[in-house]
């Protein structure tokens, strides 16, 4: 019995709980990275034969993800890598049972959840173009968790939140964005629709923030976010792709407190220190409640693009800090009254004022 019929005759069942088909190919990456075009296309085309030969042994498949939702009726997990129906696809997802969703390069227009009344986590990495289409939350009553992660390299479109969020206000607590060292894709906006948007969020974590892209612009988030309460920053640890990157600049009034912001984690360092103390400064001035700010060091991590495992020199604390600080709740009450006896590496005193 060949594989196709095997996994159509699993599926046909109808006994199938769960379901994994990873199918992987002998063509190198370093062919389709190659100048050697013809040679690629070539490959590529004849390992699309051999899949769809496999498909075509499987008459139990549905060949469109509409028609998968459909035939799995009490599906709660849905995680789709590298797929889709082709670039220019909205896909429309309606069902009943689905909890959590997770869409990675894959080759859609845009994502509309018109109608998933248990849906509580979305995920969306790494999408082709960036369009105010891109992500529509219609009748979502228990989203809660909303991650959207992306490198757009030099692209000139951005997103506004307001739009994407629009009918998440009422469940959203926990946004997560990730912008992979690359330019910043969210465009900043303190609009009422914004304010409406994150009335509920909880929690905000933004990662890989590169260094000539600033931190200022992470305040208009705080400043439509009211009753946020932790705030967690990963600094770009780590650049090996070169890309025309421009710093998002962003004024914030004096005058502006947040009441709510009781816990900040800053993960990793900048070379150009400023940078850093500028924004913490920034930070803790508005904070009125805060209890706890923890900066730690960017761990090591593998890249698989170059594959560089140390970290790189200026994203490391500078060695007289400590590698992590942490100020207590009673500490914190006297930095807000007085910044000079904050519980602030000692290098950073005479930059705060």
């Amino acid at each position: 019995m060949s594989l196709g019929r095997l996994v159509d005759a699993t599926v046909a069942s109808g006994k199938v709980r769960a379901a994994e088909l990873t199918i992987t190919t002998t063509c190198s990456a370093g062919l389709l990275l190659s100048d050697d075009r013809e040679s690629a296309e070539r490959a590529l085309t004849g390992y699309g034969r051999r899949f769809r030969n496999l498909f075509d042994a499987c008459p139990a498949w549905r060949r469109d993800l509409s028609d998968i939702l459909a035939a799995c009726t009490k599906l709660e997990k849905l995680s789709l890598f590298y797929c889709g129906s082709g670039h220019g696809t909205l896909w429309q997802v309606r069902h009943a049972r689905l909890e959590d969703i997770r869409i990675s390069r894959c080759a859609i227009y845009g994502v509309d959840l018109v109608w998933l009344p248990t849906l509580e986590r979305f995920v969306f990495q790494g999408w082709s173009s960036t369009t105010q289409r891109l992500v529509s939350f219609g009748h979502v009553p228990r989203l809660t968790t909303v991650t959207l992660s992306n490198d757009i390299g030099d692209g000139e479109q951005t997103l506004k939140l307001s739009r994407i969020l629009a009918n998440t206000s009422s469940t959203l607590t926990d946004l997560r964005l990730n912008f992979k060292g690359d330019n910043i894709w969210i465009q900043p906006e303190t609009s009422r629709r914004l304010t409406d948007a994150f009335r509920n969020l909880k929690t905000l974590k933004i990662r890989n923030v590169h260094h000539e892209c600033g931190l200022a612009w992470i305040m208009f988030l705080l400043q439509s976010a009211p009753h946020l309460q932790e705030l967690y920053i990963k600094l770009m640890n780590h650049d090996c792709v070169e890309c025309a990157r421009k710093n998002v600049p962003w004024e914030v009034a004096p005058s502006f407190k947040h009441y709510n912001l009781a816990m900040i984690t800053i993960l990793g360092f900048y070379s150009t220190e400023e940078t850093i103390v500028t924004f913490i400064r920034h930070l803790v001035q508005a904070a009125v409640k805060l209890k706890k700010i923890c900066i730690r060091e960017n761990a090591a991590s593998f890249c698989y693009l170059c594959g560089h495992t140390e970290l790189p020199a200026g994203s490391r604390f500078p060695r007289t800090y400590e590698k992590t600080w942490t100020l207590s709740e009673k500490r914190i009450g006297a930095y807000i009254s007085n910044l000079k006896r904050a519980a602030i590496p000692q290098e950073f005193h005479s930059k705060l004022n």
